[in-house]
């Protein structure tokens, strides 16, 4: 066992072997699930790792209930959770099987994780209320410079997420 990171909202990330790990918050701990899940609902914060800290945690896991994931909310903002929950609404996925990756949000646009694949949508959120634009679209990583398939440049997603991308940078200089 060891503890692989952790939140300022206490919540941790510990990795049990064999590729499976869990999140510990207050006296909850969420069922095991793939190491790779839980790296990707980051950011994580480097933990300390020492004996005595091993033990503490291993005291707290024998007494945690266990308790879904969405108990978690690991941090997210009252935004995040309205996009993540219409998403889930949406596909019809249990609440542990589709996930917003560290960085795939942002005002009007979102990149979700759903089965191992990365998929982008546009959004609007108004009244509490999350509307898509269109069906998503399978994205992945491209290099700066590199084009992203002419099917993805035409969605309402590539041409939100540029904007957003393009308004980061403009302020970014304005700041600088």
């Amino acid at each position: 066992m060891r503890i692989a990171g952790r939140r300022t909202d206490g919540a941790m990330y510990v990795t049990l072997g064999g590729g499976i790990a869990v999140i510990l918050k207050g006296n909850r701990v969420t069922p095991p699930l793939d190491q790779l899940v839980v790296e990707r609902m980051g950011p994580w914060e480097p933990a300390e790792n020492g004996w005595q800290a091993r033990r503490d945690v291993v005291a707290k896991l024998h007494l945690a209930r266990v308790g879904p994931l969405p108990q978690f909310q690991l941090g997210q903002s009252f935004h995040e959770t309205r996009v993540l929950q219409a998403l889930r609404s949406r596909f019809g996925h249990p609440a542990d099987a589709l996930f917003i990756p560290r960085n795939g949000i942002g005002e009007d646009w979102v990149v979700f994780l759903q089965h191992g694949q990365h998929y982008g949508v546009g959004y609007d959120l108004a009244d509490g209320t999350v509307t898509f634009d269109g069906e998503p679209v399978e994205v992945s990583a491209v290099w700066e410079g590199d084009e992203p398939p002419a099917e993805v440049r035409a969605t309402t997603f590539y041409a939100r997420f540029t904007a957003s991308q393009k308004k980061s940078k403009a302020i970014t200089r304005l700041l600088s």
